[in-house]
């Protein structure tokens, strides 16, 4: 049913065949396959669009989740680095705390935060116990 329709189209917007003439497979070709190109061509820009983001271009990411564990169903622990400094963020449903600020020279990522999560979330305790006050 949609190939006759696409058939009835191409006949309406074609002036070739008014006249009468009759449509051969290579008609048909001639006039499909640049619509497919095109329709693909959309696509194709469409998911560069996205992968590119408009504006981004030429700035970096300057702040990156760089690791997280969960307290709680409803809690949890994220280190967040911002330009040079490393935040350690209280994150709930309803809000999100500072706990710490570190600088880059206090945090060493390949000693701490390459660790498997457990070790991690040790790390993470470790912090909270040196800071009860900010844990209130």
């Amino acid at each position: 049913m949609p190939v006759q329709w696409i058939l009835c189209l191409l006949l309406i917007t074609t002036p070739a065949f008014a006249n009468g003439s009759t449509i051969t497979g290579m008609d048909v070709v001639q006039l499909i396959l640049p619509m497919i190109v095109v329709v693909l061509l959309i696509f194709a820009l469409a998911w560069l669009v996205r992968k590119i983001r408009p504006g981004a271009m030429g700035s970096e990411n300057r702040v990156r989740l760089i690791t997280h564990t969960s307290m709680s169903s409803q809690a949890k622990l994220c280190l967040v680095h911002v330009g040079n400094r490393y935040l350690l963020l209280g994150v709930t449903n309803h809000n999100v705390r500072l706990l710490e600020t570190f600088d880059e020279e206090t945090i060493e990522k390949d000693d701490k935060l390459s660790q498997p999560m457990p070790e991690t979330a040790r790390y993470f305790s470790q912090l909270l116990k040196k800071h009860p006050k900010d844990c209130k």
